[in-house]
Order: structure tokens, then sequence, then C-alpha cells
């Protein structure tokens, strides 16, 4: 549900699992626009905050075989901000490939 005074969304879940399975599974778009998610709890400020950081997850197309590798895509990862980590799938098909 969209609050007009504020700009917020609000959403419900049917369980604590559901509402952590949507944060853990971002990120979220409406409309093309990133929807950046605030579990709520009575203390929250429910004005719009103005957002300095956000985590975002990156999809490199055409990396060269030689730079695939946690340290070469981490070396990629640093031209755009700080890499955290490499998504499952990246990993796993690393992994498999015998490199790790």
């Amino acid at each position: 549900m969209l609050n007009l005074f504020t700009g917020l969304f609000s959403f419900q879940f049917s369980s604590i699992e559901d509402l952590d399975a949507m944060l853990e599974n971002g990120p979220w778009f409406i409309r093309n626009n990133l929807l950046i998610q605030k579990k709520w709890n009575p203390d929250v400020n429910l004005l719009k905050e103005d957002v300095g950081n956000v985590l975002v997850w990156v999809k490199l197309h055409g990396v060269l075989v030689t730079a695939f590798s946690e340290d070469g895509l981490s070396v990629i990862a640093t031209k755009l901000g700080t890499p955290l980590m490499l998504d499952s799938y990246t990993s796993d098909m690393y992994s498999k490939e015998g490199h790790v």
C-alpha cells in the first residue's frame, strides 16, 4: 500500500519467514525504480531518509576467462565500489571449474 502523504509503501506479511525472505532476496524494483526495504519497528521514523549508501548486485558481462577468479572479479568490482561478496551462482560456478 502506498501512503501518498509520505510516499512510502507498506507491506504486510503472513509470517516472519516471508518477511525475511523478501529482505534477503532483493533488490526489488517497482516500475524500474529501486525499492529500498527496511524492517519496521515502533522507533522507526516514517519520513523518507536521505540515502547515502545502497548495496547493489552487479551483473558483469564479457569477463575474460583470465579475469574469472575471485581476485580478478574483485579487482573489476573495485572500480564500481567496495565489493562485499560473490553471489552463490558465481561462487558455485567458480568452484566447479576447479579454481578454488
